[in-house]
C-alpha cells in the first residue's frame, strides 16, 4: 500500500477510531457533507478496536491486484458494488445452509450490520426485525421494510409483511439495502430485503435433510430440482420443488408448533433474450400455541413459564398462505424489460387473550381475529443505457383486501363461561388496501471512477373501511382515506483505486400508518383514526468500502431525522391506538467485514452502533415522552462475529472434508416502553458447530453424478446465558418480555444426488 492510500484511510477514519458518532448534514445545493457536531459512543472502545482491525486488514489485503467486484441488484440496476451510493450486503445461505436450521430470518439476518433482528420463540406472531430503527415499533411481523421473494412483493402496500413467507431452505442469496436509496421502493421503505431461491440448473438432483434437536424440535427438508431439459436449447427449461416440514414442542410452555412450507420455481427461456420465471408459495401453519409475554418477576423467576391468560383462553393461531407470481425478462436491442404480476391469499385465525371485561363494552372488536385476505399487483420496469447514462423507468401497483371478522373469546354456558372458544361476532368489515407508484431512476457514469446516482419515486396509497357491524353504541366506521408523496434520492460515488471507493447520499421517505393503526381514534369516539398522518424522514449517509477478493470492508456514517413519528397513543381493552409525535433522531455508525485470508479460513463480523431517540417531547394517553428518551427495540449497539476454518481447504468443486464454526452475537439494552420505565438488558450468545461433508463424482454417460453426505452439530448459547430475546414493545399488561432459549444442541444430517 502506498503512503498516500494508507493516509487517507487514517484520515477518513479519524472520527471513527475516536469513537465519535456525528451527525452529517448535506446541502441540497452542493451536495458536501460535513460533520459540525460529534459526540462519544458508549461502543467505542468495541469501534475504536474493531476499525483498528479492519485497517490492517486493509494494509495486508493491499497486494491483491484486481478489485472482486460485487455485482448488486437490489438497486433495481444491476452495478458493481463500489460504484453504489449505498450500503448493500450480499449473503450467501450455501454454506450457512450446512449448519443452521433455516427456519428464521433472525438466523441469517443477524449477521448484517444495521439490522437488528429479535427471534422471539414463538412463530404465532413471527420475528422482529428492524433496520436502522425502522420497524422497531411493530408488534408483530415486519413492518416498514420491503421484502421481496424472487422479484415478488412479499409485504402489502401499507407496509406489513411476514419474514415467515421467505423460504430460507431454498434461499441462495439475500440483498439487503438500506439507507437512502431504500425509499425508491416507496411507502415504509426503511430498507429493502430482497431474497433470491436457487438455480434449479446449478442444484440439479434429490436433496434431503434431518434435524433434530432441544424440545421435540424436528426439521426435515426435500428438495426435487430438475435439470436443463435435454430435448431444447441450453437452460430452456429446468425447475425446483422444495418443501420443509418444522414440528416442535416449543422452548417455552404452550408454543408448540408446525408449520408445513412449500415453495416451487419454474424457468422457461423462450428464447437467448426473454424468460418466464413461474413461482409458487404455500405455507400451512394450524393452532400454532401464543406463549405471550412475561413481566420482569415473571422472567426472572423462570424464563420457560407463560402467563396464567394464555393457557386460559388458550392463545393461538392459525395461518394459510397462498402465493403465485410470474416474472418475465426481456431483453430488446439496448432495452431490459421485466414485468412482474403476482397474487395469492393469506387466512388468519387468532385466538387473544382479552380479558371478558373489555370485550363486554359495545365498541369491543372480541378476543378472536379472523380475516382472509387476497392480494395481488402488477408492475413494470425498462431500463436502458445510451454512453455514460444508465436509466430505469417503471411502476408498481399493489392491492390487498381484507375481509376481517372478530368474535368473542368465550361462551357462557348454562354452569360455567368457556373461555377459548369462538363466541358471539362482534366484527364485520371490509378493508381495502391501494397502492400506486412510478419511479425513475438514472446513474451517470462522469468517468471510469466517479458516478451520480439520481431517483425518485411517486407514491399514492389509498385505505377505504367497510363497516357492516352497526349496532348501539358500535356506530358505523366507514370511510376511507388518501396519501401521496414524492421521494427524491441522490448520490455521489468515487472510486479511489481498484479496491477503495467512497460515496455520499441523501433522500426524504415517508411511511403511511397501517390498517391496524387506523382502526380505532385515540379518544374511543367511532371510526377510523383518518387523522393520523403519514412521518417523513430525511436521510444522509457517508462512507467507504474497501473489496478486494481478500477483504471487504464497509464503513457507513448515518444521520436520519423524522417527523410525525408514528406512537403508540394508548393501550385499552385489548386495543391500541396510535397518534403522531413530532420528531426522533437517529444517529449511528455501521462497520462490516468479510475476510477471506486463505482457502482454509474465512471470517466476519458485523457492528452496529445507533442512537434512536425522541427529538421533542410529547403526551400520549396521559403519559409524557421525554426528549432523548430511547426509542422502543432499538438498542444501541450489536455486533456479529464468526470464524470458520476447513482444514482440507475449498477446491474448484467445492470442499469436503471437516469445517469448524463459531460464532458470537451480542446486544446492548433495549427499552420496552416510550416512556423508558423498561428495559431488556444486553447479552453476549456464544455458538459453535462441526460439520463433515463428504462427496463423490462418478463419471457415467452421457453426464456426471455426485453423492454428497453431510453431518454436523450445533450449539447455541453455549455459556447457558439468561437473557431476553425479545421485547413486546409498550404492553399494556407489562408483559414486556420473551425468554431467549437457554443452552440448546442440534444434530442435523443431510444427503443429496446432483446430476
Amino acid at each position: 500500500m502506498t503512503a498516500n492510500r494508507a493516509l487517507f484511510l487514517v484520515g477518513t477514519s479519524k472520527n471513527l477510531l475516536r469513537g465519535r458518532i456525528c451527525q452529517f448534514r448535506c446541502s441540497p445545493y452542493t451536495g458536501y457533507v460535513s460533520a459540525p457536531h460529534c459526540q462519544l459512543h458508549p461502543l467505542a472502545t468495541v469501534f475504536r478496536s474493531s476499525l483498528v482491525i479492519a485497517l490492517c486488514m486493509c494494509v495486508s489485503a493491499a497486494a491483491a491486484d484486481d478489485a472482486a467486484d460485487v455485482v448488486v441488484t437490489a438497486t433495481r440496476m444491476p452495478t458493481a458494488d463500489p460504484l453504489v451510493s449505498a450500503v448493500v450486503d450480499l449473503i450467501r445461505l450455501q454454506d450457512l445452509r450446512g449448519t443452521l436450521p433455516m427456519i428464521d430470518a433472525a438466523e441469517v439476518l443477524g449477521r448484517v450490520a444495521g439490522i437488528n433482528t429479535q427471534n422471539r420463540q414463538n412463530y404465532a406472531q413471527d420475528t422482529q426485525i428492524s433496520i436502522r430503527g425502522f420497524g422497531a415499533r411493530s408488534a408483530f411481523g415486519m413492518r416498514g421494510i420491503k421484502l421481496y421473494v424472487d422479484d415478488i412483493p412479499a409485504t402489502i402496500p401499507d407496509g406489513q409483511g411476514q419474514g415467515a413467507v421467505v423460504p430460507f431452505f431454498t434461499v441462495d442469496t439475500i440483498e439487503v439495502l438500506r439507507g437512502p436509496w431504500a425509499v425508491g421502493y416507496g411507502n415504509a421503505a426503511g430498507g429493502v430485503i430482497a431474497a433470491r431461491t436457487r438455480s434449479a440448473s446449478a442444484i440439479a438432483g434429490v436433496e434431503s435433510r434431518l434435524l433434530m434437536g432441544a424440545d421435540a424440535t424436528r426439521i426435515t427438508t426435500l428438495q426435487i430440482a430438475t435439470p436443463t431439459s435435454p430435448s431444447g436449447p441450453a437452460n430452456a427449461f429446468n425447475g425446483l420443488v422444495a418443501t420443509q416440514r418444522l414440528a416442535s414442542d416449543g422452548y417455552r410452555d404452550h408454543s408448540r408448533v408446525q408449520r408445513d412450507q412449500t415453495y416451487a420455481k419454474l424457468v422457461l427461456r423462450l428464447a437467448p433474450t426473454s424468460s418466464i420465471i413461474l413461482t409458487a408459495n404455500a405455507i400451512d401453519q394450524p393452532d400454532t400455541q401464543d406463549p405471550l409475554g412475561l413481566t420482569r418477576a415473571q422472567f426472572e423467576a423462570d424464563p420457560r413459564q407463560v402467563a396464567a391468560v394464555a393457557t386460559q383462553f388458550n392463545t393461538r393461531k392459525s395461518i394459510r398462505h397462498r402465493q403465485a407470481g410470474l416474472v418475465w425478462d426481456l431483453r430488446l436491442a439496448a432495452l431490459d424489460v421485466k414485468a412482474i404480476v403476482y397474487g395469492g391469499t393469506r387466512a388468519v385465525v387468532q385466538y387473544l387473550a382479552t380479558p371478558l371485561s373489555a370485550q363486554l363494552a359495545a365498541s369491543s372488536a372480541g378476543g378472536v381475529v379472523d380475516f382472509e385476505r387476497t392480494f395481488s399487483g402488477v408492475g413494470l420496469r425498462v431500463a436502458g443505457a445510451q454512453g455514460p447514462l444508465t436509466w430505469a423507468l417503471g411502476f408498481d401497483f399493489d392491492r390487498a383486501c381484507d375481509e376481517r371478522k372478530g368474535f368473542e373469546n368465550f361462551l357462557q354456558r348454562v354452569t360455567a363461561t368457556e373461555l377459548g372458544v369462538r363466541g358471539v361476532l362482534r366484527r364485520d368489515e371490509t378493508g381495502r388496501q391501494r397502492a400506486n407508484d412510478f419511479f425513475g431512476q438514472a446513474n451517470w457514469a462522469i468517468d471510469n471512477t466517479m458516478a451520480v446516482q439520481v431517483g425518485w419515486r411517486h407514491s399514492e396509497i389509498r385505505f377505504e373501511v367497510a363497516d357492516r357491524y352497526i349496532r348501539a353504541g358500535n356506530a358505523d366506521d366507514s370511510g376511507g382515506v388518501r396519501y401521496s408523496a414524492l421521494t427524491p434520492a441522490v448520490g455521489f460515488s468515487k472510486r479511489l483505486n481498484t479496491s477503495l471507493s467512497a460515496y455520499v447520499s441523501a433522500s426524504r421517505g415517508f411511511e403511511t400508518p397501517t390498517s391496524a393503526e387506523l382502526a380505532y381514534r385515540p379518544d374511543q369516539a367511532a371510526g377510523p383514526n383518518f387523522a393520523l398522518k403519514p412521518s417523513t424522514s430525511k436521510q444522509w449517509e457517508a462512507g467507504w468500502k474497501w473489496i478486494d477478493k481478500v477483504l471487504s470492508v464497509k464503513a457507513a456514517a448515518f444521520a436520519i431525522r423524522s417527523q410525525d413519528e408514528i406512537v403508540q397513543a394508548t393501550a385499552v381493552g385489548g386495543r391500541s391506538t396510535f397518534q403522531n409525535a413530532a420528531s426522533t433522531n437517529r444517529r449511528g455508525l455501521e462497520l462490516s467485514v468479510d475476510w477471506k485470508p486463505s482457502a482454509k479460513i474465512t471470517a466476519i463480523a458485523a457492528v452496529t452502533a445507533i442512537r434512536a431517540e425522541v427529538g421533542q417531547a410529547y403526551v400520549a394517553g396521559g403519559r409524557t415522552v421525554a426528549s432523548d428518551s430511547m426509542m422502543t427495540a432499538v438498542p444501541r449497539g450489536n455486533l456479529f462475529a464468526a470464524l470458520r476454518w476447513r482444514p482440507a481447504g475449498v477446491r474448484s468443486d467445492g470442499w469436503s472434508g471437516w469445517s469448524v464454526g463459531a460464532d458470537v452475537m451480542a446486544r446492548s439494552r433495549m427499552a420496552a416502553d416510550d416512556t423508558n420505565t423498561a428495559y431488556a438488558a444486553g447479552y453476549a450468545a456464544l455458538g459453535m458447530d462441526v460439520r463433515y461433508r463428504w462427496r463423490d463424482v462418478r463419471i457415467s454417460s452421457p453426464a456426471a453424478s455426485a453423492l454428497e453426505i453431510e453431518a454436523f452439530v450445533r450449539s447455541d448459547n453455549l455459556t447457558d446465558a439468561k437473557y431476553v430475546g425479545s421485547v413486546i414493545v409498550n404492553d399494556a399488561n407489562l408483559r414486556f418480555f420473551e425468554s431467549a432459549p437457554g443452552r440448546r444442541v442440534m444434530l442435523g444430517v443431510a444427503a443429496a444426488v446432483r446430476f
